[in-house]
């Protein structure tokens, strides 16, 4: 069996995916469009030679707007090429994070009989009047320019969904579906620590509680809320050193885990542990995850398949932190879980293994969800008021149509009912 990745990262996952397949010994290419901005490595030792001269190209440093245009034309050739090589080499094809190699890929491949996989992040697939990583980084989007996404993003949901033989994706993201999506949470995120790299330290002084956040967008993450909680506590008289790390390579954030006590990952997450926290429990330290989707998530997911993490709502973050600050015990034990969760669990082999068994079909029932049955209407890597203020504005603008939930009528009332609240 031979297994074509790309074409973009997201946080080390495809590079890491690749390793784990690696290790199970399939013949796997794994291609880069477009090179990460924080610097995950890969091992190109065997890649092929044609897949290493297009990421050579692709991946030089941009000097000029000429180049970065110059770049957008080269990915769209090269990409047809890669998939003109690819076609007879590879029997399964993994894609990622919407990334297309061009309008016709997928029936083409179909035709083929290739297996296909699709792996959703979030904001690829989650509604995007309730994604906070397209709203609150675009410059004052309009409801007129969130009802056009909207729509093309349904659309490419469920194109994808007629084609793939399997769709990955977090339940609390995956409103458009039109068919049932195996559940992220349970095929896991592959993450492998540089041996090189520092290991665990004792904290020299057990007075003083180091807290690590590192944000990849400030804003997203919640992260000036965060902040304040901080300050809060120290006028408490709590003695912490909080470091906040953003827009640097991996490495140097994995450096700051190794020496941390704990890590607050981000407040408005619809998931229990996404890439920063899988990284720290690697290094046994326990990770406080803000957002709304526990209940929604703890319908789906069985006990022993839920990741060891302190979540909490938004407005518990403050209390979150004093807890871990405070109760030594807790702390330790959370953090220890959270190593042998993703040591056992989550390993890149492991992770491999899991897509390996959707490719056999030989995968627990489990592992697949109806999205027809979300009760699930709040944001993700956002506020509800402001969640709530856009899906007014939508529904103000086309009429509830505007939701794109039209086949799943109950989730649709529901959605109006949140916008109302």
């Amino acid at each position: 069996m031979k297994i074509f990745i790309g074409l973009t990262e997201i946080a080390g996952y495809y590079s890491n995916l690749k390793l784990g397949f690696d290790q199970l010994g399939a013949e796997t290419c794994y291609v880069n469009l477009s090179p990460h901005i924080f610097s995950y490595k890969v091992d190109k030792s065997n890649q092929p030679v044609f897949v290493r001269f297009v990421e050579k190209i692709l991946h030089r440093p941009v000097r000029s707007k000429a180049h970065s245009v110059l770049n957008i034309f080269l990915r769209k050739i090269f990409a047809v090429l890669l998939f003109v090589w690819a076609l007879p080499r590879y029997d399964v094809f993994i894609f990622g994070n919407a990334c297309r190699m061009f309008p016709y890929d997928l029936p083409i491949l179909k035709f083929f009989n290739k297996k296909i996989i699709w792996i959703f992040h979030g904001g690829d697939a989650r509604p995007i009047y309730i994604d906070g990583g397209t709203i609150l980084t675009s410059d004052n989007l309009t409801p007129q320019e969130c009802l056009n996404l909207t729509k093309k993003q349904k659309s490419q949901v469920n194109y994808i969904d007629k084609y793939a033989d399997f769709v990955i994706n977090n339940l609390a993201g995956a409103h458009f579906h039109l068919r049932p999506v195996v559940q992220w949470i349970n095929i896991g995120i592959p993450h492998a620590l540089n041996k090189n790299i520092l290991k665990p330290e004792i904290a020299k002084s057990s007075k003083i509680i180091k807290i690590l956040h590192s944000p990849s967008n400030r804003k997203v993450k919640g992260s000036d809320l965060i902040a304040l909680a901080i300050n809060n506590l120290k006028l408490k008289n709590y003695n912490i050193d909080y470091v906040e790390i953003t827009g640097r390579p991996n490495s140097e954030v994995i450096k700051e885990i190794s020496t941390c006590d704990f890590v607050v990952d981000q407040l408005y997450s619809d998931t229990y542990m996404a890439g920063f926290a899988t990284e720290a429990a690697w290094f046994g330290k326990p990770a406080i995850v803000g957002g709304y989707a526990k209940e929604e998530l703890d319908r789906f997911v069985i006990p022993e398949d839920r990741p060891p993490t302190h979540y909490c709502h938004p407005d518990e973050i403050e209390h979150a932190i004093e807890k871990l600050i405070t109760d030594t015990t807790y702390r330790l034990s959370l953090g220890k879980r959270a190593y042998e969760f993703v040591s056992t669990r989550w390993t890149p082999k492991q992770v491999a293994g899991n897509i390996l068994k959707l490719i056999k079909e030989d995968y627990p029932q489990h592992w697949l969800f109806d999205p027809k049955e979300l009760t699930f209407a709040h944001g993700g890597c956002m506020p509800d008021d402001m969640a709530k203020h856009m899906v007014k504005a939508l529904i103000e603008l086309d009429g509830v149509e505007a939701l794109c939930l039209s086949d799943k009528p109950q989730l649709e009332a529901l959605f109006i009912e949140f916008a109302n609240s």
